[in-house]
């Protein structure tokens, strides 16, 4: 029972902590989106809309010169970051200890760039500051072995219940993705832990709600074309890993990363002039999607112009998640094979097909299945209705992704 109560009391401190950090961050990030880009409220794809287009070339070219100086200091005079996986022991058994405030540099980065137009994620950076946090702890208390990782996978996890709001989400994450485990002692630390995480942020930033999605029934042509949709889109995951690999891996880390960062992110904003819902992590575009208020040809030119500004921000050594930018790939994408599917069924609602390939692509794109149900159900809090046709795509998806990346290794 002693133990127990330990172990209970942990788990409530890193809920709290994560919870906390996922809030405390996200005020950061709208402080400085509303700084950057001169609206007082409002969601982002509004005030980056509104605002001049040299205002949003001006404020690409300030994140490329803060990613690029900032990261390049990181790399040059802090201790070497090190990866949630390596602190849970992929690398080595042991796993490697976290150091604290490069990791919190490296994080507060990744939110500043973000907020100024960064088209990367911003769910990494709550995931490794709570992780580092949890690092600690940790070692403080003297836990080690299989009661540490599961600690330190609950809090990063905990991370991405609070930036998003999405409780079950970020415990399924912990599970899936980080511990690849669902034993009931992995399973309870990192139930709690997300759900109070996402409370405490719930309080410190209330109503931050993702997206707005109206009304998807859900007919027989929807579950025929989640069942065709799902291997297309496993195609196009796979070619987006592929690519945002290749691009990272060509990342630099020495002196080169000022100047490579700083006329990336110019191009991204030379880009952002012309189509402003490109800025950001991804949520202005994939609102786009679910809203279908562009036809055919702007989503296609949505979407490309995405992928190209997410692989621009790599190439310049910018650093941050690829979960929010895999939702809005796979948004674009539904509706944009939805647009030509309603061609041939009038009536059919657009929205609808958007929600799928959403969970479709990042289930494919990221390698979670399941917590890619889970995320886009509670981002978005569609109807229950549509988790079955959902799940028929996301499954076909990654099936398709995962098939293709076995034999392009092979």
């Amino acid at each position: 029972m002693r133990a127990l109560a330990r172990m209970s009391a942990i788990v409530a401190v890193l809920g709290v902590t994560s919870g906390v950090v996922g809030g405390l961050l996200v005020i950061l990030l709208h402080a400085v989106q509303h700084l950057a880009f001169g609206y007082s409220e409002g969601l982002f794809l509004y005030g980056s809309e509104q605002a001049p287009a040299w205002r949003r070339l001006v404020c690409l070219m300030l994140a490329g010169l803060i990613a690029g100086v900032g990261w390049w200091a990181v790399y040059r005079w802090f201790k070497p970051l090190v990866s949630i996986g390596s602190a849970l022991g992929r690398e080595d058994t042991e796993g490697r200890r976290m150091p604290f405030w490069p990791t919190v540099v490296h994080g507060l980065l990744q939110i500043v760039t973000v907020a100024l137009g960064s088209p990367l994620g911003r769910e990494v950076a709550p995931r490794e500051i709570s992780a580092a946090i949890a690092d600690r702890v940790t070692e403080w208390l003297g836990v080690l072995g299989h009661p540490r990782r599961v600690l330190i996978a609950s809090a990063a996890g905990a991370g991405l219940a609070a930036v998003y709001g999405v409780p079950l989400g970020g415990a399924v994450f912990t599970l899936e993705v980080l511990l690849v485990s669902f034993a009931w002692s992995a399973v309870i630390p990192a139930l709690a832990c997300s759900a109070i995480a996402a409370g405490v942020a719930a309080a410190i930033v209330p109503d931050d709600l993702q997206y707005t999605v109206g009304h998807t029934p859900v007919t027989t042509s929807v579950w025929f074309w989640a069942v065709v949709f799902g291997p297309l889109c496993g195609l196009a995951a796979w070619a987006f890993r592929w690519f945002t690999r290749r691009c990272a891996a060509s990342a630099p880390r020495d002196w080169q990363l000022i100047p490579r960062a700083f006329a990336a992110f110019t191009t991204v904003g030379i880009i952002s002039m012309v189509l402003p819902q490109i800025l950001g992590n991804g949520k202005a575009a994939a609102q786009v999607g679910f809203d279908h208020t562009v036809g055919f040809w702007m989503l296609l030119a949505l979407l490309a112009a995405r992928v190209v500004a997410v692989g621009l921000a790599l190439l310049g050594g910018g650093q941050g998640g690829l979960l929010t930018p895999a939702i809005a790939n796979g948004s674009l994408l539904g509706a944009l094979v939805g647009t030509l599917w309603s061609g041939l069924n009038p009536g059919a609602i657009v929205t609808t097909y958007a929600l799928i390939g959403a969970a479709a692509f990042l289930a494919a794109a990221q390698r979670m299945p399941a917590t890619a149900i889970l995320l886009v159900f509670e981002l978005t809090r569609m109807d229950a209705a549509m988790l079955g046709p959902a799940m028929v795509a996301a499954a076909g998806s990654a099936a398709i992704e995962r098939a293709l990346a076995n034999r392009v290794r092979h």
